[in-house]
């Protein structure tokens, strides 16, 4: 029995092993000792048992090596069912996501390398530029720049045009405000500007883009395999060059100027608009910059954008206009480097300079004695009243001092030392005292000239550094028998004093623009006062008992910001009364500052700097209601009507010569002929081929591109026109003398439609849709309705003569026809059927027709009387201010545009209600398009002083 036991026990774990063998997955097994019925083993079977037990202990030690092996063979192949048991689908995404995964690895380590592997961007930078601009990140240069009215200034100049366009679309678009432009944007950037043989700048521009250069290395082997329109390699220069597809003549060939240069260098990427620049860049290191210019150059600024200037060259072109400091630059160090800080919004601007000195090139021992003297606040500012408006205050050394640095620089022609050795002469003969006795023996340091409100005449200051030797001076003057002095006058009880300047002393003045022969003059103050007009020095004296200071003015504190006190040179100006020297240039810097009224310019000298600043606000004096950068001055007289399609406009000039004008771009091209000729804007359909249908007297008949540009050789229709033409939605109708109607297509093909006149075709035909309108002019004359490929002509007889031609308009799917005779007679039909209450007679002469907004006909007047006739009989009217309208204008577009006889143009709505912003300076048909990007028509008009504006009409 106990054998038996022994058995089942053995058996019992046996079946355990194998069971614990087979188990698919990694269980613990705990082995217990089966209950047995019979537990009580006696004395005598417990050594048996134990010896069962060590001879099973061993088989169980053999068998546990045996369970291992078994356990590890069954974990792989239960791995290996794992294996082929996951879904083919899980499978997959896992070697997707392992594939991107390298990838994204392969990315990072190219991008660590670009960001290594980079090039200094001084070593692209060619010497000799006139101005450099550097910048952390273009974003924060550029995005706060996008609402600026500067901004539409700057891009019109023409040496900024290129970067209109694409400034306005970005200015226009939402997504400038995308967080992942931001991104890509935030890149380093330079820009230089060299001067050429034009008088012009070309630029340069280099951005950094580090890590991000990944896509820019790729594209040269790029293109040797993708074709990009516009895109070309160059093999031989290694350049990428860009063209506008636009721009390239049909036989491949292209302007220069519409060229960009291109050329990705590791990090960088290079861009010029002329070649041999862009080859100078990339052909060898011009890293030749010392160590104060580099860092000038590429540090870090507290300012978004940093300005760099060639010294010498920015102090010439901000004195070039005037004669006398233009000749002072030359102190100016050659060769170096300025910052200029610039801070600009639409409300004010700063701009802050310090240029070195170079001493050793002072050719005036009286220069040196100026530039070598620290500039001291001038007394005469604190003094000043409240009601100058300008002044030009001079600090700079004695008179004496001034007046042999001016004559040293006085071109020889004016013969002022001459003038100057007849003038001592003559006061030795008529006054016992020379010239110098004169003039400095009393005279001080400062002077100045100064313009009062509601005062044309200028004022001119001397400080009196020695009041006795002045009135013995003035005591000799006034004894002469040559001079006169009246003491008449009495202006808010103030006693004015009124002398005559001798003949010579006149002469002298006059070398400087002062033409004050018979001045007034008061002494106040330790200063003596002259002008022409006794009311500004009895203003001054007024304003100055009633201690109203200039310094205590808003508008002056507004502009005084940091540009301090201790000046040898201050200027104040409002610009609706004086330009100062440094707005009269054309370059675009004097052109922003041009929109800002009020302003202060101080010229300080400080150790071995000059120390420019200007800051200057906008009162809105400047009328903004113009977009900036407009009128544009016309070669010749306009007829006044603007035509548009698409994105351009387009006008006359002179009957034979077309102007367009792309929009934003504001980019002009001129079309030339020998006849006159007809314009007329295509159909939106012909914009991709053509945009201008042209037609000349002599019976030619083009049709161009945006540009100008021929789209088919001009054909001749062998007839001479009638009048203007017409356009289909794809081809052109000409009125013909010999009373025929002539299309032409987009391709040039040529056909016609003789018409059964009873009189003459003396103005356009009208199309709306496939109808077409064309007034038969007689005294009994008619309304032709036709279509073009129709014999069917339906007739509309009017019952006196007219002028010009009919309005079609479509409501509903009926054709309405309007048209008013010269005696007022107003005719409505409906398709070929007078409509019901019409005839209207309207009060006045007309030679200007009906035109419509699609709702209403409209009608103007010889005696300016704007009428609106509806097609239910029902009559409006308004009178336009101006006597005659009989070379007036009326368009309609979603409002009515009339110019009467005057250079003036009115806008009313479908009410005849003023339109807010109306009237404007303007003359003829105006067109309206969004050319400083605010998602705004602004509305281009000409004027008969020929001008082209855009006018804000927000």
């Amino acid at each position: 029995m106990e054998e038996n036991i022994n058995q089942s026990d053995e058996s019992q774990v046996e079946k355990k092993v194998e069971s614990l063998s087979e188990n698919e997955s990694d269980v613990k097994v705990e082995f217990k000792t089966d209950d047995v019925e019979n537990q009580t083993i006696s004395e005598s079977n417990l050594e048996n048992s134990q010896a069962s037990d060590s001879s099973e202990s061993v088989r169980t030690n053999e068998a546990g090596d045996s369970e291992d092996k078994s356990d590890k063979e069954a974990e792989k192949k239960d791995s290996a069912d794992k294996k082929k048991k996951k879904p083919f689908i899980l499978r997959f995404i896992f070697g997707i996501l392992k594939f991107i995964c390298a990838i994204l690895v392969i990315l990072f380590v190219a991008m660590v390398v670009c960001a290594f592997h980079k090039k200094n961007v001084l070593e692209v930078i060619p010497q000799g530029f006139s101005l450099y601009v550097h910048t952390d990140s273009v974003w924060e240069a550029v995005e706060p720049l996008a609402e600026l009215d500067a901004a539409d200034l700057l891009f019109s100049d023409p040496e900024f045009a290129d970067f209109r366009e694409p400034f306005m679309e970005f200015r226009s678009n939402e997504w400038r405000k995308s967080p992942f432009l931001s991104f890509i944007a935030s890149r380093k950037a330079d820009v230089a500007l060299y001067p050429n043989e034009k008088g012009e700048f070309d630029f340069l521009a280099v951005v950094d883009l580090s890590y991000l250069s990944l896509a820019t290395r790729l594209v040269e082997p790029a293109l040797s395999f993708i074709d990009v329109e516009g895109v070309t390699l160059n093999k031989e220069t290694g350049l990428i060059e860009y063209c506008d597809p636009s721009s390239v003549n049909a036989d491949g060939t292209r302007k220069e100027e519409d060229v960009i240069y291109i050329k990705p260098m590791r990090n960088l990427v290079l861009v010029a608009q002329k070649e041999e620049l862009l080859i100078k860049a990339v052909a060898s290191d011009n890293n030749n910059y010392s160590a104060k210019e580099a860092e000038l150059m590429t540090g870090k600024s507290s300012d978004a954008i940093k300005l760099l200037v060639d010294s010498r060259k920015f102090a010439d072109q901000a004195v070039e206009n005037s004669p006398m400091l233009s000749r002072l630059s030359s102190v100016i160090s050659n060769d170096s480097l300025t910052e200029v800080s610039l801070s600009i919004t639409n409300d004010n601007i700063k701009l802050k300079a310090k240029l070195p000195l170079s001493k050793e090139n002072v050719d005036s021992a009286a220069l040196a004695k100026i530039i070598n003297r620290d500039s001291k606040e001038p007394k005469l500012l604190s003094k000043l009243t409240e009601n100058v408006q300008y002044y030009t205050i001079l600090n700079a050394g004695s008179l004496a001092e001034l007046k042999d640095v001016a004559f040293s620089y006085i071109p020889k022609s004016e013969k002022a030392d001459e003038l100057w050795a007849t003038g001592n002469k003559l006061s030795r003969t008529v006054f016992g005292l020379s010239l110098e006795e004169m003039i400095f023996s009393w005279t001080g340091g400062e002077f100045a000239a100064l313009g009062l409100e509601n005062q044309n005449d200028p004022v001119f200051v001397i400080k009196i550094e020695d009041e006795n030797q002045r009135g013995i001076v003035f005591d000799k003057f006034i004894s002469s028998i040559v001079i006169e002095e009246d003491s008449s006058l009495i202006l808010d009880g103030m006693r004015m004093r009124r002398i005559m300047l001798p003949g010579f002393l006149q002469d002298i003045i006059a070398l400087f623009d002062v033409n004050i022969p018979r001045p007034y003059y008061m002494v106040k103050d330790g200063y003596i006062y002259f002008s022409e007009n006794p009311e500004t020095l009895a203003g001054i004296n007024g304003a100055s008992k009633k201690e109203l200071y200039l310094t205590d003015s808003e508008v002056y504190n507004s502009v005084i910001g940091s540009t301090g006190d201790k000046n040898t040179i201050d200027l104040y100006y409002n610009l609706e009364r004086s330009i100062p020297f440094f707005l009269r240039s054309n370059a675009g810097l004097a052109k922003i500052l041009q929109l800002y009224s009020n302003g202060r310019f101080t010229l300080g000298l400080h150790g071995d700097n000059v120390e420019v600043q200007v800051e200057a606000v906008s009162k809105h004096i400047i009328d903004l209601h113009c977009v900036p950068g407009f009128p544009v001055s016309l070669e010749g007289k306009a007829d006044g009507i603007l035509e548009k399609s698409g994105s351009t406009i387009f006008w006359l000039e002179n009957s034979r010569n077309i102007k367009s004008m792309g929009i934003p771009s504001t980019k002009t091209y001129t079309y030339k002929s020998d006849d006159k000729l007809y314009i007329k804007a295509g159909s939106e359909s012909l914009k991709k081929g053509g945009c201008l249908w042209v037609v000349s007297d002599r019976g030619k008949v083009t049709l161009l591109d945006s540009k100008l540009k021929e789209v088919f050789v001009p054909v001749n229709i062998e007839s001479r026109p009638a009048s203007g033409p017409a356009c289909t939605k794809d081809k052109v109708v000409i009125p013909t003398v010999d009373g025929n109607l002539v299309f032409v297509d987009k391709k040039g093909n040529v056909t016609s439609k003789a018409l059964n006149l009873t009189g003459s075709l003396k103005s356009a035909p009208v199309v709306l849709g496939d109808t077409i309108a064309v007034y038969d002019k007689s005294f009994m004359g008619s309304i032709i309705l036709l279509k073009e490929n129709s014999s069917e002509e339906k007739r509309l007889n009017v019952s006196s003569i007219g002028f010009e031609s009919p309005a079609l308009m479509k409501k509903d799917k009926d054709i309405y026809t309007a048209f008013v005779t010269q005696n007022g007679q107003a005719f409505v039909w409906k398709n070929d059927k007078i409509v019901t209450g019409f005839p209207l007679k309207l009060d006045g002469v007309f030679f200007k027709n009906f035109v419509t907004d699609g709702k209403y006909f409209y009608a103007l007047s010889y005696g300016s009387i704007l009428y609106r006739v509806g097609i239910d009989g029902s009559v409006l009217s308004v009178k336009v201010p101006c006597e005659s309208a009989k070379d007036g204008f009326i368009s309609a577009g979603k409002n009515i545009y009339v110019t009467p006889d005057s250079n003036v143009i009115y806008g009313f709505d479908s009410n005849l209600e003023m339109l807010y912003g109306y009237p404007l300076l303007g003359w003829g048909k105006p067109a309206f398009a969004d050319v400083n990007g605010d998602n705004k028509d602004e509305c281009f008009v000409l004027t008969v002083d020929k001008k082209l504006y855009a006018w804000n009409i927000k």
